[in-house]
């Protein structure tokens, strides 16, 4: 009953993909602190007089040394914004529990109302 209620609730399906979402962002944050590899391969071939073939190969390695403390804001202002989202998301979690442990007293309570109803009928 509980994992159906997780499954089916449209509200709690959407505030988990939002905190993975923003998980993922955080981790993004981050890509400004590694380096960064870039290859071109180019290659050329002419048919005139002389036939010629010609290759052209280029390794790019960069790696940021400062920028005046962006990155850190930028990976400080992912991991608010993924802490909110858990926030969200715990909420909606907890709403749906709440919600989910209400209706079964309700389902029990008139349960009993029936069973009580029964024998004062008898």
């Amino acid at each position: 009953c509980v994992e159906s209620a997780k499954q089916s609730n449209a509200e709690l399906r959407a505030s988990m993909k939002a905190y993975q979402a923003e998980k993922n962002r955080q981790l993004g944050a981050a890509a400004g602190l590694y380096p960064s590899l870039s290859a071109t391969l180019d290659g050329t071939r002419t048919k005139d007089e002389p036939d010629t073939t010609s290759y052209n190969a280029k390794l790019n390695l960069s790696q940021n040394l400062f920028d005046g403390l962006q990155d850190l804001a930028k990976i400080r202002e992912a991991r608010a914004k993924t802490a909110v989202a858990l926030a969200k998301y715990e909420t909606v979690r907890a709403k749906v529990s709440y919600d989910l442990k209400a209706s079964f007293q309700s389902l029990v309570y008139a349960s009993e109302a029936v069973k009580l109803s029964d024998e004062i009928v008898k």
